[in-house]
């Protein structure tokens, strides 16, 4: 009796030394391999959203209760930076977090080849250097799932469901993959069992997790229904919404796929057959996350869980031949071989293998790495510091952002009031969705401004050569609608909530059937907006495409009153809310005065057989309320005030300074041009007082001229009027480098609408602005006013 009472003992305090040692192992381990924790941020879409979700945390996490995105309230802790305690509570977690994987890999290890540990241990140094955040957790939610298989504990069965619950909480790809593991573990272990114990224990403890860490964050239940839903719909969505196609090597990919389905055949063990049923579906959906985007982050993001499926083998399966190790190197071999043939930038990550000094940086200056953090962060985002006018402007009233910068709040201290979607034109929005956000930017919810930040060529183009206009069509038209800009920036616009809606109800002109790839005729409207609402239908083989693989990329090209020619891509979803066909704005304005389309085409990127060939266009017509119109084609000028022009054809007082640059070499007409230098920025230009050019405060102002490019560059018209001696308005053409093309005249056009709003004395003036600094020839610059009728 003593003798065995011993002998439990022994065991007991041998199993203690096992876990101690493990312990230890596992801190020296994570020193080792210590990631980098670098809280430095810039401005960007996706910054933009980083910078939210920690500035939520830190500062009011309810307000994410109604937000309608990929990342959940604890989405800042993947990248935590330094705003309240974030950055604290983003190290412990992610070293923890790291602490415990390593743990687990290792006791698993242990228990399956207790002869083999330093195989083991090698294997976990290199894994812990090559994962990133999601990959972490989903080898953590695996080892302790395969650890319950093994040890029949129900204790890692719970880890690994709170970890996928967790996961969900942070990001909606970690807890969908999370869950794609979780499930295919609980039907495999019913299928042999026959029981259905797990699944009823998984299913209570599961909500039970959930629930609980809700009520943490957010003390009651509202709300989590709402979160579900929003889960499904922008998970199914991927595909279609964020699909860029850049030219595969397909041999390398079908070799890659063909090693994967063999390698059970050739191991012929239950331990392979059981690790690819419970990881099969969760690499298929890594994969089409990482391949519908096809861009560098995405396809390290399957690169890592491919690295994972590799470990997880080499620590899971006991017996592997030779030949299992050259097909499992060859996985990587091809994947990289298919890197290697599409162009996108960037790099894939190389392990570093610095962590003892990332650990060093992180634990021992910690203090020293947050100071340098705020610095870095500061001034990275220094251009979105506002003026003092802008901020007094704003004072404490809340504000939101359009379409996605958010990074003016970290300088700015402004009182973010998000509407749910956060940010458009860079994230699928379904129509039910879309109409979310569109009831809450039309409520009194919705924030008093907005600052709409331009890309850096002031153009509406937005991700993907997509045009800003085309997506989230119930949300676009009620921010039109209630919004209307109050200052005009460099960089961007101040809009302002309205007290009367700026437009009517959306009106139907009617539909008809029409074809891809053939020109379509839009209906004229006498004023206002047209859209084109449609659905696009695939066939079955597009179907079957889409489930597997990714959908296609579509483009509508707009054919200008002009005869140019526009492409831009769209959403197959977002055309179920309207493309905005006509005008095609170049620059917005309140009175959104654009070019005149005449005809549009629509097209597909894929094979003919993929989709249906047949679209039915419902036109939508939306005017404003106001007596004013609402584009360029239906404004409607009653007479010419005044034309001026400098055809340089003459050489009278103002053009004396100039006298050296007329050229008679290269002209758009006549004999005479003038040849602008690099040093030349501004040309010559008309500056009068507002009354010595119009009779009316209600008028159209256009300028034109004709410009050869001598280099690639992006010289713009400008109209601007002073008062006092101080700007109160500037606009320009503004379009992009890529519009102008070199070594041939371009047409260069602005319209400007005064409404009341420029004084009898203000000044104004109207030029040619060389910003680039390069030379360039220049002709027929000229000045029409108009009255409005």
């Amino acid at each position: 009796m003593l003798k065995d009472k011993l002998f439990i003992i022994h065991s007991f305090i041998s199993r203690q030394n096992n876990i101690l040692l493990l312990s230890i192992l596992s801190v020296v381990l994570l020193i080792l391999t210590f990631p980098e924790i670098d809280p430095e941020i810039g401005s960007g879409i996706d910054n933009s959203y980083i910078i939210a979700f920690n500035h939520f945390f830190s500062s009011d996490i309810q307000i994410v209760k109604d937000l309608i995105f990929t990342y959940g309230p604890l989405g800042f802790l993947k990248y935590p930076l330094p705003m309240g305690n974030n950055l604290e509570i983003g190290v412990i977690f992610i070293s923890v977090l790291r602490l415990l994987f390593i743990f687990s890999v290792l006791y698993l290890s242990i228990i399956l080849r207790k002869r083999n540990v330093l195989f083991s241990i090698i294997l976990t140094f290199f894994a812990s250097t090559l994962f990133n955040f999601d990959t972490v957790f989903f080898a953590l939610i695996i080892s302790t799932i395969l650890i319950y298989k093994e040890t029949n504990k129900k204790i890692f069965f719970l880890l690994s469901l709170f970890f996928l619950i967790l996961g969900l909480y942070i990001k909606i790809t970690i807890g969908i993959i999370g869950f794609l593991i979780f499930a295919s573990f609980i039907i495999i272990d019913f299928i042999v069992s026959r029981k259905i114990t797990n699944i009823i224990f998984s299913i209570v403890g599961g909500t039970l997790f959930f629930i609980i860490i809700w009520l943490i964050i957010y003390h009651d239940f509202s709300g989590i229904f709402q979160f579900f839903y929003n889960l499904i719909v922008l998970g199914l969505g991927n595909s279609s919404a964020f699909s860029i196609n850049p030219e595969n090597n397909w041999w390398y990919l079908s070799l890659m796929f063909l090693i994967f389905a063999i390698i059970p055949f050739i191991s012929k063990q239950k331990n392979v057959n059981f690790l690819y049923g419970i990881l099969f579906l969760a690499l298929f959906a890594s994969f089409k996350f990482a391949f519908a985007r096809e861009d560098i982050f995405h396809l390290n993001f399957f690169l890592n869980v491919l690295y994972m499926f590799i470990f997880l083998f080499l620590i899971y399966i006991r017996m592997i031949k030779a030949i299992t190790y050259v097909l499992l190197s060859l996985l990587i071999i091809f994947f990289y071989g298919n890197l290697n043939s599409i162009e996108i930038d960037g790099a894939t990550k190389k392990p570093f293998f610095s962590g003892t000094k990332n650990f060093s940086s992180t634990f021992f200056n910690f203090n020293k790495l947050k100071e340098n953090s705020v610095n870095a962060i500061d001034n990275n985002l220094k251009t979105k510091q506002l003026s003092p006018e802008i901020l007094k402007t704003i004072g404490q009233e809340t504000l939101d952002f359009f379409p996605w910068e958010i990074s003016y709040i970290i300088p700015n201290k402004l009182n973010y009031s998000p509407r749910p979607m956060l940010q458009n034109g860079c994230l699928f929005a379904p129509p039910p969705i879309d109409n979310i956000n569109a009831e809450f930017i039309s409520s009194d919810k919705s924030a008093e401004f907005f600052i709409w930040e331009l890309n850096q060529n002031k153009s509406l183009e937005g991700i993907d050569t997509r045009y800003i206009f085309n997506s989230d069509g119930n949300f676009l038209f009620e921010f039109l609608n209630n919004y209307k800009i109050i200052e005009d920036e460099e960089n961007f616009l101040l809009l302002q909530k309205t007290t009367i809606p700026r437009f009517n109800s959306p009106s139907s002109l009617g539909n008809e059937n029409y074809r891809f790839n053939e020109w379509i005729n839009i209906p004229e409207i006498e004023n206002g907006i047209l859209k084109a609402k449609f659905e696009i239908h695939q066939t079955f083989a597009g179907i079957i495409k889409s489930l597997l693989y990714k959908e296609e990329e579509y483009y509508v090209e707009y054919e200008l009153d002009n005869a140019t020619i526009i492409k831009h891509r769209f959403s197959r979803d977002n055309s179920l809310t309207g493309l905005w066909i006509n005008p095609y704005l170049i620059r917005v304005s309140n009175e959104l005065i654009g070019e005149k389309v005449k005809r549009i085409r629509l097209s597909f990127s894929d094979k003919e057989f993929l989709i249906k060939d047949e679209i039915n266009i419902l036109w939508e017509q939306i005017t404003f309320n106001d007596t004013l119109k609402s584009s360029k084609q239906n404004i409607h000028p009653s007479e010419l005030i005044i034309s001026k022009n400098y055809n340089f054809e003459n050489i009278n007082n103002e053009l004396e300074n100039w006298k050296s640059k007329i050229d008679s070499k290269n002209v758009f007409s006549g004999k005479h041009s003038l040849k602008m230098s690099g040093e030349d920025i501004y040309s010559p230009g008309f500056i009068s007082e507002f009354h010595e050019v119009s009779v009316t405060q209600f008028c159209i102002i256009s300028i034109s001229a004709d410009v050869f490019l001598l280099e690639k560059s992006n010289p713009l018209l400008v109209f601007s009027v002073s008062r006092n001696g101080e700007t109160i308005f500037w606009e320009t053409n503004s379009l992009q480098t890529n519009d102008y093309i070199t070594n041939q005249w371009n047409k260069l056009k602005l319209d400007v609408i005064i409404r009341a709003n420029i004084f009898a004395g203000d000044k104004i003036s109207a030029y040619l602005w060389n910003k680039d600094k390069k030379p360039l020839i220049l002709d027929n610059l000229r000045m029409d006013v108009f009255a409005l009728e």
